[in-house]
């Protein structure tokens, strides 16, 4: 497809910086979520629905639970704690630049108005050719 100018970019010519894409996009994401959030409400359903399988599903979760309990706790000295720590760093740096007597904007000076020198004038018509 042709750009206006007929230089056959969208962007008129011009390089532009690439940008990275989001990892994800939110609607994906979502859709994530709700596959997620279905798969184990229908889990629950066929556990309720059959004994036998509810209780293999115990065992093996018994079997299971210090594996999964050491994972969490990996995770959370490894990736949680210091992330938390991290925000309340950042969180904190925020309030202390809130509650600097002046904060540090920067302000634009912008040109003072010229006053107008002159009356404009509307210039005359041009003849209408019939």
């Amino acid at each position: 497809m042709m750009a206006r100018n007929e230089t056959n970019l969208p962007n008129f010519g011009y390089r532009m910086a690439m940008r990275a894409k989001p990892a994800m996009s939110a609607l994906r994401a979502l859709s994530l979520v709700y596959l997620a959030s279905a798969s184990a409400f229908g889990l629950v359903i066929a556990l309720h629905s059959d004994a036998q399988w509810a209780e293999n599903v115990r065992a093996a979760a018994r079997v299971a639970a210090p594996v999964v309990q050491g994972a969490a706790e990996t995770l959370n000295q490894k990736a949680v704690l210091p992330s938390v720590a991290w925000s309340v760093q950042k969180d904190q740096e925020f309030f202390d630049w809130l509650d600097q007597p002046e904060p540090q904007v920067v302000r634009l000076t912008l040109p003072k108005k010229v006053a107008p020198t002159g009356q404009a004038q509307r210039a005359p018509a041009p003849p209408t050719v019939l």
